[in-house]
């Protein structure tokens, strides 16, 4: 008996030693309670003493990695891994929520800067913050995020030069309704001064086919979109075609030379690429259709996808002021009574029955 006791106790430690191997982290992966969900992947790079950029991937990227750096992650779920020979981290199976992640060289000894972006698509800046202890990311339940951790060690043969992290952009959209008998002349004369009503539209920022974030147009008709990473996006309005003849957009770069989109009716979205720090101001000009007596044979010139310089009779207004505020909601309901009111004008009822109403399309082009 005292023999079999001893042997069972044998057999449990070993279970117990088992249990606890297989449930350690391996280098690299860290322990994940599912294996579907979420993945957020560091590539900690190691960059050239003192380097400033402004190349960090081309300088940094294929450089020697750096295996065995603790990195933790916080948040919804909580991990811990260490750099592998690649010089990689893999969190995986997260479920969908905000991220900390902090690790990588201790900040006295280096600079860090951080780009993250989608898997499939690496050159589309993916949202981030950068916080004391690292970075900040809120993932979706199916996002697949990697970003790139560029240590830059101090040159402590002198004094380091900082290296700050990316500098946020701001997008700031105005709306304005044109009238239902817009002769085409000029946008700003005609148009500017009828400033969309509060929510009745919504402007989303995509990139990469996923939507990342919506904004509705505030009193004043603006639409602003803060803390915007540097990338390439798509710019919608959430208008029905149905209800217009088309859209006029005009851009400025920080205060540059403006690039303009000519829309027609069947199209609501321009696409957008924006630097570091810049501030994107858009001039969004919607087109009633006249609901009215359908044209017997006027047609619409061709539009362009995009037109570069200045534009006559429409000056930079710059869309307003910049001000904060976060992502909101919001529906076309507004608009569509808006469209509705323009509507019962041109018909004139007067006779109570049953009527069909077909949409038409107007002429007219800006003024050159």
């Amino acid at each position: 008996m005292e023999r079999f006791a001893v042997s069972r106790g044998l057999v449990v430690a070993v279970i117990i030693f088992a249990v606890t191997l297989l449930g350690m982290a391996s280098p690299g992966q860290a322990r994940a309670a599912q294996s579907d969900g979420a993945r957020l992947t560091i590539h900690n790079r190691i960059c050239p003493a003192g380097f400033t950029g402004p190349d960090y991937y081309g300088t940094c990227h294929d450089t020697a990695p750096n295996p065995g750096l603790p990195f933790t992650l916080s948040g919804p779920e909580v991990g811990e891994a260490t750099t592998d020979a690649s010089g990689n981290v893999d969190f995986v199976g997260l479920t969908a929520g905000t991220y900390t992640v902090s690790g990588g060289v201790p900040g006295e000894f280096a600079e860090v800067t951080y780009f993250c972006a989608r898997r499939a698509t690496p050159s589309v800046a993916f949202p981030f913050s950068v916080v004391p202890t690292g970075i900040s990311v809120t993932l979706g339940a199916t996002d697949d995020v990697v970003c790139d951790w560029y240590n830059s060690p101090i040159d402590l043969s002198g004094l380091p030069t900082a290296t700050p992290p990316v500098e946020a952009a701001t997008l700031t959209v105005y709306a304005a309704i044109c009238p239902v008998d817009f002769t085409g002349e000029s946008y700003f004369d005609e148009c500017f001064d009828r400033s969309a009503e509060a929510a009745s539209v919504v402007f989303l920022l995509s990139a990469g086919g996923v939507a990342l974030t919506e904004q509705a147009v505030d009193d004043s008709g603006h639409a602003r979109f803060n803390g915007v990473q540097p990338g390439t996006y798509i710019l919608s309005d959430s208008v029905p075609g149905d209800f217009l003849d088309g859209r006029f957009v005009y851009c400025t770069f920080d205060g540059g030379n403006p690039v303009t989109y000519d829309l027609p009716y069947t199209e609501n979205a321009i696409e957008i690429t924006i630097r570091a720090g810049e501030a994107v101001a858009c001039d969004w000009y919607i087109e009633p259709a006249d609901q009215g007596v359908v044209p017997t044979a006027t047609a619409r010139p061709a539009r362009p996808t995009a037109t570069t310089g200045a534009v006559v009779g429409l000056p930079n207004t710059g869309s307003g002021g910049s001000a904060s505020g976060g992502f909101i909601g919001g529906s076309t309901t507004a608009w569509l009574a808006i469209a509705g009111l323009a509507m019962i004008g041109t018909f004139g009822l007067t006779v109570a029955g049953r009527y069909r109403m077909q949409p038409a399309r107007r002429g007219g082009t800006m003024r050159e």
